[in-house]
């Protein structure tokens, strides 16, 4: 199985919450009130930065980060410690 049909199923609950337009969902995502860690890669798509970055802005407890080197599939030595930097803190936000 190939990485693109692993991930297959989820593209339509992607689609659902993205809607017809492909929008990012601020209004939805501005009632979200639980702390987020929201991640990109500084290789990723722009969009991808940008949109995060739109969400963290609309987000009351959020936060985006950049991570340096990567894409959009983070590695596990970079993204562990990011991670537990987040779920282990006091006020992770």
């Amino acid at each position: 199985m190939t990485l693109l049909e692993a991930v297959a199923p989820d593209l339509a609950y992607d689609a659902a919450a993205l809607g017809e337009e492909a929008a990012v969902p601020i209004a939805m995502a501005s009632r979200i009130q639980l702390p987020t860690l929201l991640l990109t890669g500084n290789e990723s798509f722009a969009f991808m930065q940008e949109s995060h970055q739109a969400l963290a802005d609309a987000m009351p407890h959020a936060r985006h980060r950049v991570l340096a080197g990567q894409t959009h599939e983070g590695t596990a030595d970079v993204l562990a410690p990011v991670l537990g930097d987040f779920f282990l803190a006091p006020d992770p936000i």
